[in-house]
């Protein structure tokens, strides 16, 4: 395979998204420095699949931090790592919705919603545009198509990151 000029600064980038993110999710970073080396040489599904679990490292750490450490099943509940991305959401709505619904009009109350609401607007759009599709082999995805998911994703990570980390 040969790296594309125009994609030479993705191979082995490990800052592909900027600031602390590293620092703050560092089980996402390796997918997400992968997902680089995809686009890089035009492996385009490849690189989606690495984003889209980048993705869920962040989710469980939005859920880590909402306290929604585990999801019912049957007569049990089992741990977010093992939880369907749509029973992980069914459970971070309602605990979005307690947060700021607890909080009267105000700063503190706008400063929530517009944290928490575009996050879980994202993960859900990530996962019925993208993580259920390469997940499921019903899409596959070109270069340009897997940068621009990238760029979602980048937006999604610098956003969790003004107030979550693993």
């Amino acid at each position: 395979m040969k790296v594309l000029p125009a994609y030479s600064e993705y191979v082995n980038h490990c800052d592909l998204i900027p600031g602390d993110f590293r620092t703050k999710f560092p089980s996402a970073a390796e997918d997400i420095q992968e997902a680089g080396n995809c686009i890089a040489v035009d492996c385009g599904t490849a690189a989606v699949f690495h984003l889209m679990r980048g993705v869920e490292w962040g989710m469980r750490a939005l859920s880590v931090d909402l306290g929604v450490l585990d999801v019912p099943r049957k007569k049990a509940t089992i741990p977010i790592e093992f939880a369907e991305w749509e029973r992980i959401l069914a459970r971070m709505t309602p605990a979005v919705n307690a947060i700021i619904d607890a909080l009267p009009p105000g700063a503190t109350k706008q400063e929530l919603q517009e944290f928490y609401f575009p996050l879980l607007f994202d993960i859900r759009g990530f996962q019925q545009a993208f993580r259920n599709h390469v997940m499921h082999t019903r899409q596959s995805y070109s270069q340009k198509t897997a940068d621009g998911v990238l760029d979602y994703v980048r937006r999604f990570f610098i956003l969790l990151s003004t107030r979550v980390s693993e």
